[in-house]
């Protein structure tokens, strides 16, 4: 008898270790995707789901409208054109709104420009250098 019970007990403790493990993953899998941007531009591919949908809305943080896109048959988009900050990618049709993910906008910084100029007009310098310095003449073998 109290072996039976141990059993239960011991099922019932697996049954509930296992769903509280399995919440957190399912929850994660119901959320829109998270994308990032160095440079303002995201491709967003096309999926079948869309086509019901009007048009695509950029939403910035304030919840206004950054930008809009038609919703055409089988094309995605190209967002561009976007400031540092966090936006919402929504679909729209008349009375239903469907959130398919949000875009972190960070552009590179402007020290690693500057930097990546200089190495890049030091290249250029040796370059012109090595292109127009005289040469010696070498010595001639018979």
């Amino acid at each position: 008898m109290q072996s039976d019970n141990l059993y239960l007990t011991h099922n019932v403790f697996i049954l509930l270790v296992g769903m509280f493990v399995s919440a957190p993953a399912l929850d994660a899998a119901e959320q829109p995707p998270v994308y990032a941007s160095n440079d303002g531009v995201k491709t967003i591919s096309w999926q079948p789901d869309y086509e019901t949908f009007n048009q695509l809305l950029i939403l910035n943080t304030n919840g206004s409208v950054q930008a809009s896109y038609p919703v055409i048959s089988g094309q995605g988009w190209v967002v561009s054109g976007l400031s540092d900050g966090r936006y919402t990618l929504q679909l729209t049709k008349q009375n239903q709104e469907r959130v398919i993910g949000t875009l972190e906008v960070e552009h590179y910084s402007l020290k690693s420009a500057v930097t990546l100029f200089g190495m890049g007009a030091l290249m250029f310098a040796y370059l012109l250098y090595t292109l127009f310095t005289p040469r010696s003449t070498l010595p001639k073998h018979d």
